[in-house]
């Protein structure tokens, strides 16, 4: 992840425009790991006007290196808008300090001291500084510069967020769209406690375009897959692992070739390097799923000729699930879920017959096709930050005020979704993560920790 920038800004007189030049040479010099400090332009470029120009450049600050000499400090005391650099300094919320430098001695400390308290005030010299001889000054003072900058830069490091933080964030996260998915999810496992008592195998297909948030969406629904609701009778679900057996379809032989994927299968199985069809659907049912939930995860399943989807689903599917609805004959105990997820919105061709997410007629040979994955729209996100406002002040108590004004929660929106793609998944929620100092990858990795 890219460092944040450190800004500083240097008040100078154009005479002391070596001085400055000789400082921060210094600083500079053989130190690689500044390539993130900005230097800050003094004098606008464009056709902004002065004082606006100053006052943005302050606030971005997180330094304001004053050289001070007899030219810098009337113009100080002359031009109102830089005590703008002191406000800033003694406000106990803004992130500027104000770090004063004596180009020359002179009887101004007392005044300095007052005007930016708790700065430490250095003193390049006693005398003019065009000597030649005057090295080992900018030596001293660049180095404690060089100290503060570093310290500056672990203080506003994000702070390790916890397991219960992270926690909480992932489930804020959830809310964002990804909520009729999860209910289409238990839906099937209530019908299927209805209607088909014994029922223990779960067929979803998860479809949208490429960095969708299918991933996301994936980690959510597993997450959901031990609801008392549905497993009230299994009293010891909570306790019970999940495996999970991945398998992409995306080799030229799986596209063509059943036979291709029940090796594959048992290369990851660990069953044969030339396993049959039927062998796979015994190791599964009669081994694995007796103490544990299984988690099939397939992919890349989009190139599928007719014969490939009739046979996966009829020699493989369809024999898992009349297995499991005859509890005589099998010895699965736990559930059995399919997710057959969809990169590129390429079901359209694939033969496999799933249902709506809202069919009454469903069956588990079939499975449920759930809610296609869509963009994440400015309207979407604003509304999740307003209605979640309250829940976001435990990571950022300051943000209450930002979500509850409709200009500023417009424009926190719109940093959101900047760079996103108009809205693509994937990019809005580690946009999200990162502004709240956390990183997506962990947040899904927890919702794993939390099965």
């Amino acid at each position: 992840m890219a460092r944040d920038p450190i800004n500083i800004f240097i008040f100078k007189d154009a005479s002391d425009e070596d001085y400055a030049n000789r400082l921060f040479e210094h600083i500079f010099a053989g130190k690689s790991s500044l390539d993130h400090v900005h230097i800050l332009p003094m004098e606008p470029t464009g056709g902004e006007e002065v004082p606006l120009f100053f006052e943005t450049q302050l606030k971005k600050a997180h330094f304001i290196v004053l050289l001070v000499s007899i030219k810098v400090l009337f113009k100080y005391e002359l031009e109102p808008r830089w005590k703008l650099a002191s406000q800033l300094h003694k406000d106990g919320n803004s992130k500027t300090r104000v770090i004063p430098i004596l180009a020359r001695h002179c009887d101004y400390q007392d005044w300095l001291a007052k005007e930016f308290p708790l700065s430490e005030i250095f003193i390049l010299n006693k005398q003019p500084l065009s000597k030649h001889n005057d090295a080992l000054p900018y030596q001293k003072y660049s180095q404690l510069l060089f100290e503060l900058i570093n310290k500056t830069e672990k203080d506003q490091a994000p702070k390790e967020r916890s397991a219960k933080e992270k926690k909480q964030f992932a489930g804020l996260l959830s809310q964002l769209n990804y909520t009729e998915q999860p209910v289409q999810f238990q839906e099937a496992q209530l019908l299927s406690k209805q209607n088909f008592k014994s029922n223990k195998t779960f067929a979803y297909l998860i479809k949208g375009e490429e960095g969708f948030g299918q991933n996301w969406l994936y980690s959510i629904l597993r997450q959901k897959a031990k609801d008392p609701i549905v497993w009230g009778e299994l009293e010891d679900i909570d306790d019970i692992p999940y495996e999970e057996i991945p398998l992409s379809f995306g080799s030229v032989a799986m596209k063509t070739n059943p036979d291709a994927i029940w090796r594959s299968l048992g290369k990851t199985l660990k069953i044969s390097n030339n396993a049959r069809a039927e062998q796979v659907v015994d190791d599964l049912c009669n081994t694995r799923a007796k103490n544990r939930i299984l988690v099939l995860r397939f992919e890349d399943f989009g190139t599928w000729t007719e014969e490939m989807g009739r046979q996966f689903m009829e020699v493989f599917w369809k024999t898992i699930v009349e297995g499991a609805a005859n509890p005589s004959d099998s010895k699965i105990r736990y559930p059995i879920f399919m997710f057959l997820i969809d990169h590129s919105k390429a079901y359209g061709t694939c033969p496999i017959t799933f249902l709506s997410g809202s069919s009454t007629t469903w069956n588990p040979e079939k499975g449920i096709t759930l809610e296609e994955l869509d963009s994440l729209s400015f309207e979407v996100v604003e509304k999740w930050l307003r209605d979640h406002r309250i829940a976001f002040t435990q990571f950022d108590p300051k943000l209450i005020s930002t979500l509850s004004n409709k200009e500023k929660l417009k424009d926190y929106t719109t940093e959101l979704l900047k760079d996103s793609e108009d809205g693509k998944p994937d990019i809005v929620l580690e946009n999200v993560s990162q502004k709240f100092n956390f990183n997506f990858f962990d947040i899904q990795e927890q919702l794993a920790e939390n099965e």
